[in-house]
This record gives C-alpha cells, structure tokens and sequence, in this order.
C-alpha cells in the first residue's frame, strides 16, 4: 500500500477519539509536521510525520518503556527507502539499526499504534554498544516476515561466506571484508557500504542526528549525510 494512503488512514484514525492519542499540527521549515502522541499507560509513543507538496517525506518515532529506555527511528520515503533505529537507555546508546526496503512492502499496523510496519526488507544491519563504539554484530538480506524468512550473514561470532544469495526477484551480493558492501539488484540497484565499527564520536553524532531536526533539514542524500556521520573525514 503507498505510505501516502497509510498515513492518511493512522492520521483519521489518531483523531478518533478511542484511544488515548493526542494529535497536532505544525510547520518546520519547508515541512508540515504531523505529531500523533500516545500513552497508554505502558509506553509512550511518539510520532513526527513530515510532508511537503510533493508528498510523505520522513517518519520520525520515538518509543518509550520508562524514563530511561526508549527507541528512535526515522523512517526516508524519497529517493531511498530506508530507516534507521536508535536504542538508548538514558543517553548512553545501546544500539544502532539500519534498514533498506522496497515502498511495496510496506503495510498497515494491525494493532493501529504505527503508521505502517514493513513486510519484506532488502537488508538489516545491526550494531551494539562495546567499549564504547558501536560493533556490526548481525545482517541479514531478503527478510520476508510473512514467511518468516531471511539470510543471515552475520550473527554474533558465526558468518557465512562472502557470496550471492536470491529471494523472489532480488539478487544480494555480498562482501565482508574491512568493511560491509552488499549490492541489491531488484528492480533498481543499489549498494550500501558500512563499516563494521562505527566510533564513539560517530555514534554521538548519530545520536544528535535522531534528536534534533537535523533529520529533516538536509538537501543532500540522507545515506551518504548518514555516511559522514559514521565516517567523519
């Protein structure tokens, strides 16, 4: 379903007075902000909806479980579909999540507390906080939740090889090296490169990046803005 027809169903649905959501609209910058809140009484969720006249733009969340634990991701609609996920406890960073996904495989929320959930994702790659700096510890290519699916890469101490590997239409070619370089090939072809550790420095970058609307004012590409935060020059 197009995330413009899913948003605008969360959002009539957040006004809908059922459920304990508060809703508000603002301007910032050249963005109009949907902010849809919601506490009930288990977690706090909080979403940041931006669009301009040419569409859905980006889809901030953040998540909390208590005062100190929460989650945040942003989620990128135009000219690359991915997301990225932030885990912190206080403002000490636990972990850092990156996701690549195709716009049809996006879906709607059966439980109505998230905009849309993802079905199927080209590549997950996840870091956890060790001395300090963020280490690559799991990747994963053609993941299809409905069929409960996916290659592992990597996973803690175990990796496959280097290699190819095909899920419906889509190629993965992988390399693990110094660092990550997968190459998708579905109907557009994409590479993304990543390090296999991220240093503290990058890391508090990242976090400033999530909690400021920094995510929202950048006119360049958010993977390769994303790649100066990870690989400050």
């Amino acid at each position: 379903m197009e995330i413009s027809n899913l948003v605008q169903k969360f959002l009539i649905k957040s006004k809908t007075p059922v459920r304990p959501v508060t809703w508000r609209q603002y301007k910032e910058g050249e963005y109009s902000i949907n902010e849809v809140s919601e506490d009930d009484g288990f977690r706090q969720i909080k979403h940041r909806i931006a669009s301009t006249n040419s569409g859905i733009y980006a889809c901030w969340r953040e998540e909390r479980w208590s005062p100190n634990e929460k989650t945040m991701d942003i989620t990128y609609f135009k000219e690359q579909a991915l997301s990225f996920s932030l885990r912190m406890t206080g403002n000490y960073i636990k972990g850092f999540k990156v996701l690549i996904f195709q716009l049809d495989g996006l879906t709607e929320d059966p439980d109505e507390s998230l905009p849309f959930i993802l079905n199927t994702i080209d590549l997950e790659i996840i870091y956890r906080t060790q001395e300090r700096q963020l280490e690559i510890k799991r990747i994963r290519v053609g993941i299809d939740k409905k069929q409960k699916r996916g290659y592992t890469v990597l996973d803690g101490l175990t990796s496959l090889k280097d290699g190819t590997y095909k899920y419906g239409k889509n190629v993965y070619a992988i390399n693990l090296r110094e660092r990550v370089e997968i190459q998708i090939w579905s109907d557009l072809q994409s590479t993304a490169i990543y390090p296999k550790t991220i240093g503290e420095t990058s890391a508090i970058n990242i976090s400033d990046y999530f909690m400021n609307y920094g995510w929202l004012n950048r006119a360049d590409s958010v993977r390769d803005y994303m790649e100066t935060l990870i690989n400050p020059s």
